[in-house]
């Protein structure tokens, strides 16, 4: 195995020895590996793997672990021929490698008898401990009433409303809770005797030096707009002396008596007739938001602040001793219930093993056991969970891995201040002790690192985020080149009314994404293959509700999508050839006959289709299609060639089995190679290529091609598609849309992060009861004799705290989500009124203006509008920027798809052709030098040059196997050869596979195989040699290539033409590319120059596409005669 190359940091977090070491691992640092790695490297130097303990957080993170280090063991011991390893490599399977509850049940289990519970016990399913709690609950409310409990009866009157539901759910959640803390329920009972007070006034403080801060900045803004527009001095003095008060009350805010200080100060009044009215308005709100920063300020620094929170804090003691008694009593009747049962839930499990492992015998024991302790992800630990692991490590053996920056799961009772704690601990050189930082970033490229880092540096502070976004916490993008950031802003429409339904936003800026991902699909990744659907993934911050709205959204588009809730799988190139059969077995439906007479088999424009709607009378448009066929028009001819074509594929279908039709409808109709050269080409040729080989399988179970379309008609009505998309490697190519919590530990090479103006969920901020780590319980006051409630003070600090705490997880989010993408980052949102949005984030926010905002886009913009590159809105992804190179756009809210824009565009089209139709038809045949056509294909180039591109000629005397149709043959060959293959032998081996596949029909494998000779020979040949040893060969590669139309050899013209095209073959050698493209023409050395010429545009666009999708050159260019056995190098 070769060694993984370390970078200096990981190379210490393997090496080091003998301390306790904690790795600040920034997202896309390798951390997941650096543990393996440590491991492994540890094994090497004589540890055992059955003496260490490595905790996971997922038992899928578990699992990955076990099988990479096992892999990495059993890859050294074959390369060192060490029997030792290979051993440990087995023991792998045996290694307490397991998620933190998974060990918990390991101490409970093996020490049951001590902590009184039956060895068999088990651990409950989640739905099973529901019930229970549910149950014990009720066991607990009889109990209470039946006693008629006071201090419960007290409870009820002041929490329960009209039924016991509110206040049974308070009991759950203080109880749910306590189960994270060490202490368990006693957590409560010690808020109930603790003093509080000393803790509320911290946050108070914290708050009012934000006040201070925000009043200072706006002192300081009056000055500047006093001085830039000429004000008059009295004014301008007034101002400065706004200035200094505010400086003076930061100096003498951690001084004694600032309450004193402070009371009694004024912001004054603006000077009369203070012009122009613009700057005059300016100052008044300036002066506004100081004077309402210096108001809350007095009123929170004073004495009787205090004063208020001592009184309310004999009532919170209160409340929460009632509140314990109660939890106690439901606690103990859901453990009797669950010991009835003999099972524990992982609360449980986590508490016992701690309460195991606090006599210090047992507790040195299982220290004893492991040699090494391992925590992964150690931000999401919650306090139990920390205290548990810390019983059973020793002195200079612990190795903990994570990134407080992504520490996203306080819902789930994570505290990521352990992770602060214990880095802050660890920091300087103290012996035993070490912190590692890793912020090196090997997923994302430099400009998506640059866009993370030029928002984070902004926006996470400790005053927000908990940590300072500094140098140490700083991304290094570790990738050469390329990534790009973009903001999309949708701009709702001024009529939308002010409130707006949440869910007619989303619409609005799904359609913008929807129009993006289209743009996207087909332009070139990093590693050279074009972007499918399946590269790109959608987040959110919660997809409930919306993921819905943009599955449907996305379908209208054509657009595959995964959501939580299922798929959304619209495949017009799985359609159309679906449509061609229900067209053979019955041609009366209309939109199956619309589908294939649009599409590339019938070749009809929409003005023709029309002209045949308009033709007849009211009725079905079959109808009318037949009817027009009796004229003697040219579009009359071509209807009746189209019907010839259909009337063939019946006869076939009454001869051929269905197997055979299917094979035969789709080589005869090129069906792949088209679909091959549309946009996304290469996701949808994937998607027909599992769609056909589930089909023939289907065909093989069915005993007509009408019980065949029936079949695939129940399959779409049940299931919404015909089958799951894949990409060309296999996966499910799907748009996914995942919220970003579920997005976490996964990577994607385009990520759009969608609904940023969403709001931030408050609603856990308003409950009747607010716990708090350190504060401990609040709720509002109840007078018990009137009834009356009123707002607590100490109520308000709770949220202050917890509200900061929110933010800051909310910001931790933002980055989660902004680290997932490789190459592209898109980041979405919905505004109003964007020109006032601009004005009031581009000034230059601070922490403390970033606290009071609400929403993803108001902190992304609030840190990157002051930027100079963000002030022209009209910048395309891609354009060159300056500072922090954001490519961003505003576009208008626009709910319709193209073809409802086309439809809208078209007045009355109905009475427009009715009157062309007294006109003769004219067919389109070439293009006007004036006209130049948005899209060409490459046959169109060969056609010029006197070559037709092979096409279905009209059924008659012919044979079966003409020259065209044996090249089209053999190129199909070519597509699917495996180049490991050199003799003719294994070529008909490969041949008789790819019949069997039912890729060819019976009759074209015997056909092939009488070319074997030619095909070895190609294999034999010094070319093939260069083929096999390449590091990279890609085959059937689609492009679309915008070029100017005079390169064509088409036109004169300078426009630019999309010229679309299928590479045959591509490899690399070295740097370079090596470019083949096959010919079935027969050659001779007469005619070596003629092709030589007639070709020599063609892959001049080849090679012209290549070095635009890959970025390198081309450095040889040929072409293979399939049937000529010659290769023909062009310059």
């Amino acid at each position: 195995m070769a060694e993984m190359r370390l970078t200096g940091r990981q190379q210490e977090a393997v090496s080091t020895r003998g301390k306790d070491i904690l790795v600040s691992a920034a997202a896309g640092s390798g951390k997941t590996s650096v543990l393996a790695r440590r491991i492994v490297s540890l094994i090497e130097e004589g540890a055992d793997i059955r003496r260490m303990l490595v905790c996971t957080f997922t038992n899928l993170a578990a699992a990955e672990m076990r099988e990479r280090i096992g892999r990495e063991l059993l890859a050294r011991a074959e390369e060192t021929k060490n029997a030792r390893l290979a051993a440990q490599a087995e023991y792998v399977q045996l290694a307490d490698i397991c998620t933190i509850h998974k060990f918990a049940i390991k101490v409970v289990r093996e020490n049951a008898a001590v902590l009184g519970v039956p060895a068999e016990v088990r651990v409950g399913s989640e739905e099973e401990s529901s019930i229970l709690r549910d149950k014990a609950m009720e066991d607990a409310f009889t109990e209470l009433y039946e006693a008629e409990d006071a201090d419960f009866l007290a409870l009820r009157d002041k929490y329960a409303g009209r039924t016991d539901k509110a206040l049974k759910a308070q009991i759950l959640s203080l109880y749910a809770f306590c189960s994270s803390r060490p202490e368990g329920l006693e957590w409560l009972r010690h808020a109930a005797e603790a003093d509080g007070v000393p803790a509320l006034l911290e946050v108070i403080r914290g708050e009012n030096w934000r006040r201070l801060n925000k009043l200072e900045d706006a002192m300081e803004a009056c000055c500047r707009l006093g001085e830039e527009n000429e004000l008059p001095e009295k004014q301008q003095a007034k101002n400065q002396a706004d200035l200094q008060m505010a400086r003076e009350l930061k100096e003498a805010f951690f001084a004694e008596g600032f309450a004193e200080r402070i009371e009694g100060c004024k912001i004054p009044s603006i000077e009369r007739g203070i012009s122009p009215e613009p700057v005059k308005k300016a100052l008044q709100e300036l002066k506004a938001t100081g004077r309402k920063m210096l108001g809350e300020t007095i009123v929170w620094a004073s004495d009787n602040v205090r004063g208020i929170l001592e009184i309310e804090a004999g009532y919170m003691r209160e409340q929460a001793g009632r509140f314990y008694r109660a939890a106690r009593l439901f606690q103990d009747k859901y453990a009797a219930r669950k010991a009835a049962r003999k099972i524990m839930d992982y609360d449980d499990m986590i508490l016992g093993a701690y309460a195991l492992l606090q006599d210090d015998a047992l507790a040195a024991a299982y220290a004893a056991r492991y040699d090494y302790v391992f925590i992964d992800e150690y931000q999401d630990t919650n306090p139990i969970q920390e205290a548990l692991l810390s019983r059973v490590s020793r002195e200079g053996n612990r190795f903990m891995v994570g990134d407080i920056k992504q520490s996203i799961y306080r819902f789930r009772l994570a505290d990521p201040l352990i992770f602060l704690k214990k880095a802050r601990e660890f920091e300087g050189e103290r012996s035993g002790r070490k912190v590692i930082r890793m912020n090196e970033n090997f997923r994302s490229a430099p400009g998506v690192v640059a866009a993370v880092n030029a928002v984070m540096e902004r926006l996470m502070s400790r005053e927000m985020g908990e940590i300072d976004y500094d140098e140490k916490e700083r991304l290094l993008a570790m990738r050469p080149e390329g990534g790009e950031c973009e903001i999309l802003l949708t701009d709702a429409d001024e009529e939308a009314a002010e409130g707006e339904a949440e869910a007619d936003a989303a619409t609005k800026e799904a359609h913008t994404l929807a129009r993006r991902v289209l743009e996207l699909i087909g332009t070139p990744l990093a590693d050279g293959r074009p972007a499918e659907y399946g590269d790109i993934c959608v987040l959110m911050r919660s997809t409930k509700g919306m993921s819905g709205i943009f599955g449907r959204v996305f379908g209208e588009y054509g657009i595959p999508v995964e959501t939580p809730e299922g798929k959304y799988v619209p495949m017009s190139e799985v359609d159309v050839f679906v449509n061609l059969l229900k067209v053979i077995d019955n041609a009366n439906s209309d939109i199956a006959l619309l589908s294939v007479l649009r599409s590339h088999i019938g070749g009809f424009d929409e003005a023709e289709m029309a002209m045949i709607r308009a033709a007849g009378e009211e009725g079905s448009f079959a109808a009318c299609f037949l009817a027009y066929q009796e004229r003697q028009d040219a579009l009359a001819k071509k209807c009746r060639g189209f019907m010839e074509k259909i009337q063939r594929f019946r006869l076939l279908a009454a001869g051929l089995s269905l197997g055979d039709l299917l094979i035969t409808l789709k080589n005869e109709t090129a069906y792949a190679a088209h679909i091959a050269v549309q946009p996304g080409g290469g996701a949808k040729a994937a998607n027909f290529r599992i769609f056909f080989e589930k089909l023939l399988e289907m065909a093989a179970q069915q005993e007509s091609l009408f019980s065949l379309v029936t079949y695939l008609e129940e399959l779409k009505r049940l299931h919404g598609a015909y089958f799951e998309p894949q990409t060309a490697e296999g996966r499910q190519n799907c748009v996914r849309i995942l919220s970003i919590h579920k997005s976490k530990g996964l990577e994607f090479p385009i990520v759009i992060l969608a609904r940023m103006s969403g709001k931030f969920n408050r609603i856990d901020l308003n409950d009747t009861l607010l716990l708090h780590s350190e504060l401990g319980l609040a709720s509002d006051m109840v007078d018990e004799e009137i009834r009356v409630k009123r707002p607590a003070l100490t109520k308000k600090v709770f949220r202050l705290a917890l509200e900061r705490e929110m933010k800051s997880e909310e910001l931790r989010i933002l980055y989660v989500a902004m680290t997932r993408a490789r190459e592209r980052l898109i980041l979405s949102g919905i505004v109003k009124e964007p020109d006032t949005v601009f004005a009031r984030l581009s000034g230059g926010a601070k922490w403390y203006d970033f606290m009071e905002m609400s929403s993803f886009l108001d902190w992304v913009l609030a840190a990157v509008l002051p930027f100079p590159c963000m002030a022209d809105w009209s910048r395309r992804p891609g354009a060159s920027g300056e500072a922090c190179a954001i490519a961003h756009r505003l576009v208008p809210a626009d709910t319709r798809t193209e073809a409802k824009r086309q439809e809208q565009k078209a007045p009355d089209v109905r009475s427009i052709l009715l009157e062309a139709g007294k006109k003769p038809y004219l067919p389109f045949y070439s293009y006007d030098a004036e006209e130049v056509p948005v899209k060409i294909g490459v046959s169109s180039i060969l056609e010029k040059d006197g070559e037709e591109p092979p096409v279905l000629r009209p059924a008659g005397a012919r044979p079966k196997f003409s020259g065209a149709r044996l090249g089209t043959l053999i190129h199909l060959f070519m597509q699917h050869l495996d180049f490991s293959a050199r003799t003719a032998a294994e070529a008909e081996a490969q041949m008789e596979e790819m019949c069997r596949r039912r890729l060819i029909s019976p009759e074209e494998c015997r056909v092939l195989k009488r070319q074997s000779g030619l095909i070895a020979k190609f294999l034999m040949s010094d070319m093939a040699y260069r083929i096999r040893r390449s590091p990279r060969v890609l085959r059937e590669v689609p492009f679309s290539l915008g070029v100017p139309a005079y390169e064509t050899g088409l036109f004169e013209s300078g426009e630019t033409v999309v010229v679309q095209g299928i590479i045959d073959l591509l490899f690399r050698e070295g740097e370079d590319y090596i470019l083949i493209d096959y010919k079935s023409n027969m050659v001779n050395e007469e005619n070596l120059g003629i092709l030589a010429e007639k070709y020599k545009t063609q892959l001049h666009l080849y090679e012209k596409a290549v070095e635009q999708i890959t970025g390198r050159s081309v450095r040889e260019k040929y072409l293979y005669f399939l049937r000529g056995e010659a290769f023909l190098r062009l310059f």
